[in-house]
């Protein structure tokens, strides 16, 4: 378990060795789509691709991710090898 002092080291660290963080957030719905997820993962990468990935990352949010579970289309299964494409 960590305590209060250890999480204060632990961010402080995070924001010594990561200068810059892009969010990009997804609301996920009932309605929600696998293309919609995957385009919200491909634009992470394009904000990546010029960047010093030592000082730059790019992060996905999935917001209410258990209502995108609750989809009658399935868009978390999304097959893996799309994400690298």
């Amino acid at each position: 378990m960590i305590n209060s002092t250890q999480q204060i080291s632990t961010d402080i660290l995070l924001l010594i060795f990561c200068r810059q963080v892009q969010l990009i957030s997804f609301q996920c719905s009932p309605l929600a789509t696998a293309d919609g997820i995957l385009k919200t993962f491909k634009q992470a990468s394009f904000f990546q691709k010029s960047k010093d990935l030592d000082n730059f990352v790019s992060v996905v949010v999935l917001d209410e991710v258990g209502l995108a579970e609750d989809s009658p289309r399935m868009p978390l299964k999304v097959p893996v090898h799309k994400h690298y494409i």
